[in-house]
């Protein structure tokens, strides 16, 4: 599960949204995703949530905040694609995850030993609404040709797209919408 972005309100409501979530979806892996917070905002919504996922033995990676790793408590990081492009060093005992939406991305990852990848868009999606799919066809091949990895579907999935995504060869799921946040 992807958080969606915080925006302006209560912090508590926000939390309780995607414990909802967490519980409701039996969730194993939770990445919180927030490019509109400012740190401080960003730091104490990330204790809070690393809290509740200790308490549900649930992996909690934070999303693209590379610039400030040493201030968090987590299982590990996510880089967009961007960031993926970019040097940076790896700290240890972390999972690291990475944004992908073609081959060449892919070996960028694999090249950074990077743990898991999610590739999108696979649908449409509202997210990214300019964004070309890439459809099961073309994620069925990359899965496939790069099985060694952990590969999850992105992009416009919903709970129902679970079964399909795994007859196309991905890990699993993954997304903001769909977990109804």
């Amino acid at each position: 599960m992807i958080s969606p972005d915080y925006y302006k309100g209560s912090i508590d409501e926000y939390i309780k949204k995607i414990e909802y979530s967490l519980q409701r979806h039996s969730i194993k892996i939770m990445q919180y995703r927030n490019h509109s917070s400012p740190i401080d905002i960003f730091k104490v919504i990330a204790d809070r949530l690393q809290q509740i996922c200790n308490k549900r033995s649930i992996t909690f990676i934070i999303n693209n905040r590379m610039g400030t790793t040493d201030n968090f408590t987590c299982d590990g990081f996510h880089l967009g694609s961007q960031s993926l492009k970019r040097s940076f060093i790896k700290i240890k005992n972390k999972i690291y995850g990475a944004s992908c939406h073609n081959e060449q991305e892919i070996k960028i990852a694999l090249a950074k030993n990077i743990n898991y990848i999610f590739l999108s868009p696979v649908k449409k999606t509202q997210s990214h609404k300019d964004a070309c799919p890439i459809g099961w066809d073309n994620f069925k091949k990359l899965a496939t040709k790069y099985k060694h990895i952990k590969i999850y579907a992105l992009g416009g999935m919903q709970i129902t797209d679970k079964k399909i995504a795994e007859k196309n060869n991905a890990y699993g799921i993954a997304g903001i919408g769909c977990f109804n946040v």
